[in-house]
């Protein structure tokens, strides 16, 4: 969703346009860095002053113990 289509601003100018009351952003990376998740939410924060609703982010989860579970179920 980063760096492809729809990017981010399309995405939240939509949003924008709709005025949700609720926004909740999930970082499909679990860890916490700048080249990731860090990278998408300096687009979310230039953008929140726009909504009128509540804006979330869910915050890394990478040592929560049902994420690594869930890894390692699969591996």
């Amino acid at each position: 969703m980063r760096y492809g289509s729809p990017n981010l601003n399309s995405l939240f100018e939509l949003l924008a346009s709709e005025q949700p009351k609720e926004l909740v952003i999930l970082p499909l990376y679990p860890q916490k860095a700048k080249s990731s998740s860090g990278t998408v939410l300096d687009v979310v924060h230039g953008w929140v002053p726009r909504f009128n609703g509540q804006v979330r982010v869910v915050e890394p989860f990478f040592k929560q113990s049902e994420f690594i579970e869930a890894q390692a179920a699969v591996i």
